[in-house]
């Protein structure tokens, strides 16, 4: 069986990266994060485990602060890559296909 891991990715490079999701929350990250539609595959996954490791409330609340600064969500884990490359994205969030 294959295991594939949602992991926090930074654009290569970057200066003082992010370590935490609560990282992602710092101005300097505003409009500049990503994450993959977690609707589906792994993102929903990702979003499903945190919930349980967080609990409910604190997975809205972190989500909805993620949201307030600027949190894309994107179509697939390879447009999160594919922004990071470009320098569209300073961080994101993604499986590693």
């Amino acid at each position: 069986m294959a295991v594939r891991m949602h992991t926090l990715r930074y654009r290569k490079g970057l200066n003082n990266p992010p370590r935490t999701l609560g990282d992602l929350l710092q101005p300097r990250f505003r409009n500049r994060v990503a994450i993959s539609d977690p609707q589906f595959g792994t993102g929903a996954d990702w979003l499903a485990v945190l919930g349980v490791r967080l609990g409910a409330a604190n997975t809205l609340k972190l989500m909805g602060a993620l949201k307030a600064n600027g949190l894309k969500v994107l179509p697939g884990n390879s447009v999160v890559a594919d922004g990071l490359d470009k320098g569209d994205l300073l961080a994101g969030l993604a499986d590693g296909d």
